[in-house]
């Protein structure tokens, strides 16, 4: 047992440091993307209901590190902010499938070949369900829409602490007040804090439990081990990969090893990219919230769009490594199993990601514990001077950060308190309960009341 056990942690360690650097390095890019990229630049620039908007949205969506639940209010934003249907669809189907920290580790573990082949299929998979749903939408009748989820006409946005001037009369007093950040120090400490505490508190969690996973599979699944079952059919695979990855949330980055470790057990390359596109593209919650938005038939041509275009990109993958005679894993292995372990710079890197991740996980060890005790009222009469909104559409740490960023900039907010598990925010301070609520949904999400 112990024997197991110390061949689980090695396997682990060894994984880990092998994608520290790559994660680490992404992450920053992110952090730049996100000081460059605001929310109101991207809108500015999908706004028209044309398939000019559609590819601009598919190219603004793969760079951005946002997962299937971040990705969803942002794509509700755009489409309140007057990007059309097609734009969304087409940025909602490109983003969560890679991103600048999934394509540097992509790069890392599994060949430039392998990530450049991913972030072009999102391009072309996302700008594919944008068109399909403008000639849809043109020739055979728009759908109703949904109602909206945030106020028409309101523009009090993230976008304001992004480094974008606020202009409208409900923020133009707030903004940057809590969250600004001045000259190229400011800049970088942004940057910083983007990358290592709001992106990492993302994906932690889920990179530390597909990193554990992908260790065991390579411990206790022999070598080559799907190439002996009816999981070597290509189309038998890939199918069972979507039937897996659909349901289920696990981001980008976070399936990579698990993706190392299915192709070095035998399962094709296509298959493994299918999880990668299936995966963090979808899962159960935030197709109910895409349902809602962008209603049912659009839902259904996001999901037919992943699925019938993950399953034409596997083919091609498949294809591409037979016909050059590699895989993706002639990279890797090199550096997973080298005689001489990694350099110092490399296991300088893995130990500041090591502890940006353990900092991480404490502070949501902490918030966990404190919501936890606010629900069962325990600290009751400070509970009570606290004004409560509940909140639809939270489903990851980065939703609970966009919405806390948000009420920051409301005037005369004091603490917040964002409860993930309750689905709420609970506000201290003198301040407008419309303008709280507003800010809420201008964030990408719904208020269901107090």
């Amino acid at each position: 047992m112990i024997e197991y056990i110390t061949l689980f942690i090695n396997e682990m360690v060894t994984l880990f440091v092998e994608m520290a650097p790559y994660i680490t390095l992404g992450i920053v890019i992110a952090g730049v993307l996100h000081v460059i990229l605001s929310k109101d630049f991207v809108a500015r620039h999908i706004g028209g209901n044309n398939l000019s908007s559609v590819f601009k949205a598919a190219l603004f969506g793969v760079p951005l590190p946002l997962c299937s639940c971040g990705v969803v209010p942002t794509a509700v934003y755009l489409k309140n902010s007057g990007a059309s249907k097609s734009s969304v669809l087409s940025f909602l189907i490109s983003t969560p499938q890679t991103g600048v920290d999934s394509i540097t580790a992509s790069w890392g573990m599994l060949g430039p070949l392998f990530a450049l082949f991913r972030a072009a299929a999102a391009l072309l998979i996302g700008m594919a369900g944008g068109i399909a749903n403008f000639l849809l939408d043109r020739f055979g009748g728009k759908e109703a829409l949904p109602s909206r989820a945030v106020t028409e006409g309101a523009s009090c946005t993230e976008g304001s602490s992004e480094g974008d001037t606020c202009t409208d009369g409900c923020c133009s007093e707030s903004a940057g007040k809590k969250d600004s950040y001045h000259g190229i120090f400011g800049k970088i400490r942004q940057v910083f804090d983007y990358a290592f505490f709001e992106l990492l508190n993302d994906i932690a969690l889920n990179f530390l439990m597909g990193v554990a996973l992908a260790a065991l599979i390579s411990l206790f699944i022999p070598d080559d081990y799907f190439a002996g079952t009816f999981l070597a059919h290509p189309l038998i695979s890939m199918l069972l990969m979507i039937v897996i990855g659909i349901p289920m949330y696990i981001c980008s980055t976070s399936s990579i090893p698990i993706a190392v470790a299915m192709i070095a057990k035998g399962l094709s390359p296509g298959a493994a990219y299918v999880f990668l596109v299936a995966g963090p593209a979808t899962n159960a919650a935030s197709l109910a919230i895409i349902s809602k938005a962008l209603g049912r038939k659009t839902t259904l041509r996001y999901l037919g769009t992943i699925i019938t275009g993950s399953l034409i990109f596997g083919f091609l993958m498949d294809f591409t490594y037979r016909a050059l005679g590699t895989n993706p894993l002639a990279q890797s292995h090199a550096h997973l199993h080298g005689d001489h372990g990694p350099s110092l710079f490399r296991l300088a890197v893995a130990l500041f990601f090591l502890a940006m991740l353990v900092l991480v996980l404490f502070r949501q060890f902490k918030s966990t514990i404190r919501a936890r005790r606010s629900s069962e009222g325990r600290d009751g009469a400070k509970e009570d001077a606290m004004t409560k909104i509940n909140i639809e559409g939270m489903s990851c740490h980065h939703c609970s950060a966009n919405v806390e960023k948000a009420l920051s900039l409301v005037e005369g907010v004091g603490k917040i308190e964002i409860s993930l598990e309750g689905k709420y925010a609970q506000i201290d301070g003198e301040f407008d309960l419309e303008e709280a609520e507003a800010a809420i949904r201008n964030a990408g999400y719904e208020v269901v009341g107090k």
